[in-house]
């Protein structure tokens, strides 16, 4: 048997997963395109509000890990995602499935049929995207 020194290729590394509140800074920066520090705290939810500092430091962190880019415009470092929103969506649902329901799709969905209240046209749609689906 043959051990493996070094890093994992980047196809066999897990994807990493953002906290809590890069995920509300993430918000920020996908409803938005580009924002700088500032911009950022301005528009952060009022329940999430964070100083000036606080928010430059979780920024130059996601750069560090490579959620994030950034430029200088002017005067200000202006930061951008470097993942779209729905790509991130499935990153973190594959981990969840993975992690919480065994690899099971079918435990995942049950959950969330069971725990969250769905309108009779919400209803609808799922039963459409399952149809789409449904192979012939």
């Amino acid at each position: 048997m043959t051990l493996q020194r070094g890093r994992p290729k980047s196809s066999e590394r897990k994807p990493k997963l953002m906290t809590d509140v890069e995920i509300v800074i993430m918000n920020v920066l996908w409803n938005c395109g580009e924002a700088t520090v500032k911009e950022v705290v301005e528009k952060l939810p009022q329940r999430e509000a964070r100083k000036l500092t606080t928010v430059a430091t979780f920024l130059k962190i996601m750069d560090k890990k490579g959620f994030v880019t950034s430029r200088m415009t002017g005067r200000s470092l202006a930061y951008s995602p470097t993942t779209e929103r729905e790509s991130y969506q499935l990153i973190a649902l594959k981990d969840l499935r993975k992690r919480v329901f065994n690899g099971s799709t079918i435990e995942l969905v049950g959950q969330c049929l069971d725990e969250f209240q769905f309108g009779r046209c919400e209803l609808e749609q799922l039963l459409r995207q399952i149809e789409y689906r449904k192979p012939t």
